[in-house]
């Protein structure tokens, strides 16, 4: 019976841990002109497709940086873009709100999974 909680406590601490490091940022729609040096930023270009672009930077008529590789791939491609071509671009900003309940959610999980650790190892 010991092992069963342990890896149920395991189970939850790896899954909820998953879960508590995501959601913490937000995207915040800005003009393409408003792109600071080496932002963070999603671009939705007016066919309709979507890709993030890591290091972006904004010049006169492109926009620039790192294009986020969809395939796993450990490498990001340089790439441009002329703005002319862009319908909407959103700049990646940290959510506090979300990070601290996000961190307090997690303290709690894992204060919760240690005492059932504790439980189960004392026979409980």
């Amino acid at each position: 019976m010991r092992i069963a909680h342990l890896r149920l406590a395991v189970m939850l601490v790896l899954g909820l841990t998953s879960v508590g490091s995501m959601g913490c940022h937000a995207y915040q729609a800005v003009r393409p002109a408003n792109v600071g040096p080496n932002s963070r930023v999603r671009v939705t270009l007016r066919s309709g497709e979507r890709f993030v672009l890591k290091g972006a930077t904004s010049t006169a008529d492109s926009l620039r940086g790192l294009r986020f590789s969809d395939d796993n791939s450990d490498r990001d491609a340089p790439f441009a873009i002329a703005i002319a071509d862009v319908a909407k671009v959103e700049v990646v900003r940290t959510d506090v709100g979300r990070s601290v309940a996000g961190g307090a959610g997690l303290v709690a999980i894992l204060a919760a999974a240690f005492f059932a650790v504790m439980l189960a190892m004392a026979g409980g």
